[in-house]
């Protein structure tokens, strides 16, 4: 009987080393508008459609999206860290999604959602925060950077989000389930954003 329990006790040691090697390829999730890997490398999901390439904004459009409008589906993969080089590719795990034509960008069906990619050279490719020290008394580094990726999110897609920021701090802040008036109102006071484009 003990020799069996070694033998067992051995056979589930093996198994479990063994299944420690199965994944060698780090691990993927798609979440917050960026392609995380491991937890630590952050990377822009893209898309090509008509040899142009689109760029994810995290935006769910709120509209039904016209079958007649739908391009085709996404056929390739190609690393995350690869920009898509053939239409209907991204550089992240949608094989399958639909994607359909939405005004001058395009919209991708992910998790039943339709969410806006915009053409790359309308994408913000500089976005910088300044004077939100202040912050971290009241918010985890989490919450923080959850604030500031939904900000980026809605400067995306508004044409006039500069004279639209106040409403886009307080609409993102509500967003990330934070309604504190007083902090919302110091931090539209405060909080320093620059964005520049890829044009």
């Amino acid at each position: 009987m003990k020799r069996s329990n070694l033998l067992f006790f051995i056979f589930i040691l093996i198994f479990i080393t063994g299944c420690s090697n199965f994944q060698t390829e780090p691990r993927e999730s798609f979440s917050d508008g960026i392609i995380v890997v491991n937890d630590s490398i952050q990377v822009d999901g893209k898309v090509m459609v008509n040899n142009v390439i689109y760029v994810y904004t995290g935006y769910e459009v709120p509209e039904e999206i016209n079958k007649n409008d739908i391009l085709g589906k996404i056929t390739s993969v190609v690393d995350y860290l690869e920009t898509p080089i053939e239409n209907g590719q991204a550089n992240f795990k949608i094989t399958g999604a639909k994607y359909a034509q939405y005004e001058d960008d395009i919209v991708v069906q992910i998790y039943d959602e339709w969410i806006l990619f915009k053409n790359e050279k309308d994408i913000v490719s500089g976005f910088s925060v300044g004077g939100y020290g202040f912050l971290a008394n009241d918010l985890s580094d989490e919450e923080i950077y959850k604030v500031f990726r939904t900000i980026r999110k809605y400067i995306i897609v508004d044409e006039d989000y500069e004279a639209n920021i106040d409403s886009i701090i307080e609409k993102s802040f509500n967003e990330c389930g934070i309604y504190d008036s007083s902090l919302i109102d110091y931090t539209i006071s405060n909080l320093e954003i620059e964005v520049s484009y890829s044009k």
